[in-house]
């Protein structure tokens, strides 16, 4: 199994927000941050449990080393991941 790490890209397995893309922004215990960089910005991360997510096989380099994280860059990358598991689907 994966370890869960900064600048994964997961999908919500429980809640509201069942099926939304997200990325990890920081690892704490048993608990995840997330950001989608619209209702979830960086200045209001999502706090949720490891157990209520779902590790895509994406992760973002930039973030996962460190790099400034802006909320524009979390939109089109979670858009690139939605519209590449689109085709995936497909096909």
């Amino acid at each position: 199994m994966l370890e869960i790490e900064r600048g994964m890209v997961v999908k919500s397995l429980a809640g509201h927000d069942k099926t939304q893309l997200y990325v990890i922004i920081s690892v704490e215990g048993e608990y995840v941050y997330l950001a989608d960089g619209k209702c979830r910005t960086m200045d209001h991360l999502k706090k949720k449990k490891k157990k209520h997510i779902q590790l895509t096989s994406y992760v973002d380099e930039d973030i996962r080393l460190g790099g400034r994280i802006e909320n524009s860059s979390i939109r089109k990358l979670l858009k690139s991941v939605a519209a590449k598991q689109e085709l995936e689907i497909q096909s």
